[in-house]
């Protein structure tokens, strides 16, 4: 959602993630994503990245940046051609802690941090703090935990069969904005960011 918006955001948040945590393998990548939105969610209504996450077997996951690592791949908006690729190199080898082959992430530039508010800086931070030295299992596990929001998609949509029919994926998405149901400030701040980035990406359609 609103990708070419927020490539920028999203290629230095990871490089600020490979910089920060020592072997960043693309699961673990993937997880600390997910933490930092829902986290963005919970404390102000609206996330940084916009990206879509979806109920796999091993966790919430943002497929277009698990595919477009994963392939290489660069998408073409508005005639312009964009990818986390630009901000991360990769590489392939073999993980002992999770015995199989992992592709492993590095900042192939420097973090800006100019682009993101005060408060994302520190909510990065906190995040790295807080789960930063955990192991992609460790992450996996948090998540699974009963009354997540992963937990809660998986279960009204009894994902276990999709996962033995799709490989441990799912098209369902974990919507975000359910987090704050009760609360109409931050529904109303979610609503307020969500129709800005839509204008602007209309204006560059």
């Amino acid at each position: 959602m609103f990708r070419y918006l927020n490539n920028d955001k999203i290629g230095n948040l990871l490089v600020f993630l490979a910089s920060r945590c020592e072997k960043l393998c693309l699961t673990k990548a993937l997880k600390l994503l997910y933490i930092i939105d829902e986290t963005a969610v919970k404390e102000t209504g609206v996330p940084v990245t916009w990206l879509n996450y979806q109920a796999w077997q091993h966790g919430p996951v943002a497929n277009d940046i698990y595919e477009e690592i994963r392939s290489e791949r660069h998408h073409v908006h508005a005639a312009h051609e964009i990818s986390t690729l630009d901000f991360i190199k990769t590489d392939t080898s073999y993980n002992k802690k999770r015995k199989q082959n992992e592709t492993f992430l590095t900042a192939k530039i420097d973090f800006n941090d100019e682009i993101f508010s005060d408060y994302e800086i520190q909510l990065f931070q906190r995040i790295i703090e807080k789960y930063g030295r955990l192991t992609s299992n460790e992450l996996i596990e948090l998540l699974h935990k009963e009354g997540s929001l992963w937990d809660k998609v998986v279960k009204e949509n009894n994902l276990y069969k999709d996962f033995e029919l799709l490989s441990g994926k799912s098209e369902h998405s974990i919507p975000l904005y359910s987090l704050n149901e009760g609360d109409i400030m931050k529904r109303m701040a979610f609503k307020s960011a969500y129709e800005s980035l839509e204008f602007q990406e209309q204006l560059i359609s």
